[in-house]
């Protein structure tokens, strides 16, 4: 897609879904290192989108991600809803608050993604793989979006949590419908942002059996036991972790999916079980699922790269952009399996590093292979060109993934760009 220039500033038209008609992020970067960026529904924001900038915002005092801190956040946000604007509304959670507020609510949780925990989920997490790989037919179509990509991090993500098997489905159906670019003002948007919080305080009244020391029941009991979280927040809590546990794992899935079937380096890499962890980084860097980062609030007039920015705007690191800066990898736009150069964006870094990063790399790093060697002649059923993605900014990922096995495929080998 070609966004107009029209004044200074770059604008999404729609749909946004299908791939061709993305933003050319490159564009805005060689543009500035800053640029003013307006969305389908009116919502204007910074994006920065080169990569040094970027780790700058990460790092960068006068910004905040508490909305209700910053004075008259740009178009109402968090308080006037807009497509992905779940993240920012009230009550508190991990994305919309800053300093103590979000230091008490790291304390609870952390530990339910640390090092140690997902070390002891493996084993749950390579009979998930092993299952929802096993059922993959042989020779027959399939599409590695619904039987593969998104399986196994809802099932996982669902484990950590703490949520009953059964009510999986329904919210990922539900999560996918708010994750797009809708309406906020349409039927189906308000109906599954219903139905997300009427799901969540179900899980908050029955939570797995088999899962006593879960993150709801262990956060219910920090609620009664010592007062430090509310049930808002719980349920709050909950949807977030949902959000960015399971979609954000199953683009990463999705991107790798494709990746594979289009690049054979890629697939013998992963079949082969040759640095494993390089090759994730790469595609990460290539495609990465959350393509512009969590947003910054501006507390003050401020600066930044050269550019005046006004109390209460919106100022995004554009992941996208950045994660293929010339100034820092070389040939960005190629996927490179064995690439060791720059570390990726994708997760952040620093103090606000994303708090899933073990668990997706844990998830990614069993399923990944273990598809390569499962499906080791898969196939478009289609040619690339005719997927449609879902999202933009919050998730970028696949709606659908048709494969075979029982013929040569239609997509060439290098990669879309």
């Amino acid at each position: 897609m070609q966004p107009s220039l029209a004044c200074p500033t770059w604008r999404i038209g729609l749909p946004v879904h299908c791939r061709d008609l993305q933003p050319d992020y490159r564009m805005w970067r060689e543009a500035g290192p800053v640029q003013r960026v307006e969305f389908p529904d009116g919502l204007r924001v910074w994006a920065v989108t080169r990569y040094d900038d970027v780790l700058a915002l990460l790092r960068a005092d006068g910004f905040t991600r508490d909305w209700s801190a910053a004075p008259c956040p740009a178009y109402g946000y968090g308080v006037r809803r807009h497509g992905e604007d779940y993240f920012a509304a009230r009550p508190s959670n991990l994305f919309n608050s800053d300093g103590s507020e979000h230091q008490r609510l790291l304390r609870l949780v952390a530990p339910f993604f640390s090092r140690r925990r997902i070390d002891g989920l493996q084993p749950f997490i390579d009979s998930v793989v092993h299952d929802v790989v096993g059922q993959l037919p042989g020779c027959q179509a399939t599409d590695l979006v619904a039987d593969f990509a998104v399986p196994i991090p809802l099932r996982v993500i669902g484990r950590l949590i703490g949520i009953r098997d059964g009510l999986l489905p329904t919210l990922a159906d539900h999560l996918h419908v708010i994750s797009g670019w809708v309406d906020p003002e349409s039927e189906p948007w308000r109906r599954s942002m219903l139905a997300l919080h009427r799901l969540t305080l179900r899980i908050m009244r029955e939570p797995r059996p088999d899962q006593e020391q879960g993150l709801t029941t262990v956060l219910l009991k920090a609620l009664a036991d010592r007062g430090a979280i509310s049930r808002p927040e719980i349920s709050s809590m909950i949807k977030v972790l949902l959000a960015t546990g399971y979609e954000t794992t199953a683009a990463l899935l999705a991107n790798g999916a494709l990746a594979m079937i289009r690049n054979p380096a890629v697939r013998q890499q992963l079949a082969e079980g040759r640095d494993i962890e390089v090759c994730l980084a790469e595609l990460l860097r290539w495609q990465p699922p959350s393509p512009w980062g969590q947003v910054r609030i501006a507390l003050r007039d401020l600066t930044f790269a050269g550019v005046h920015i006004k109390a209460g705007d919106l100022v995004y690191p554009l992941i996208a952009a950045a994660n293929r800066d010339p100034a820092r990898f070389t040939e960005p736009d190629c996927l490179v399996p064995g690439r060791r150069e720059a570390p990726h964006l994708s997760f952040g870094r620093g103090r606000r590093r994303c708090l899933g990063t073990p668990l997706a790399l844990a998830v990614a790093t069993a399923a990944l292979p273990t598809l390569a060697r499962r499906l080791p002649t898969v196939h478009l059923s289609v040619p690339a060109e005719q997927l449609d993605w879902h999202g933009l900014m919050h998730v970028r990922m696949l709606q659908r993934l048709p494969v075979r096995r029982d013929a040569p495929g239609l997509a060439d080998a290098a990669g879309h760009p």
